[in-house]
């Protein structure tokens, strides 16, 4: 079983095997690992940004209100 985020973007990416697997999924993992790792040191929430890409916007408002959310997250 793979996560979900990671299927929808490797999927868009022509990132799957025959097999439906991530092609060097385990490196996508330890970013991730240490990305999480490294906001925690810093005191910050670990933001995944990749999701929007899979959310089907069509005329830019995804990218336009998920760029918003993350500036309002600094404050």
């Amino acid at each position: 079983m793979r996560p979900a985020p990671y299927a929808a973007v490797a999927g868009q990416a022509n990132l799957l095997d025959k097999e439906d697997k991530l092609i060097d999924g385990g490196k996508a993992f330890t970013i991730d690992s240490v990305s999480y790792i490294f906001a925690v040191l810093m005191g910050a929430s670990p933001a995944a940004v990749y999701l929007e890409s899979t959310a089907g916007g069509k005329i830019g408002l995804t990218a336009v209100m998920v760029g918003t959310l993350f500036l309002l997250m600094l404050f």
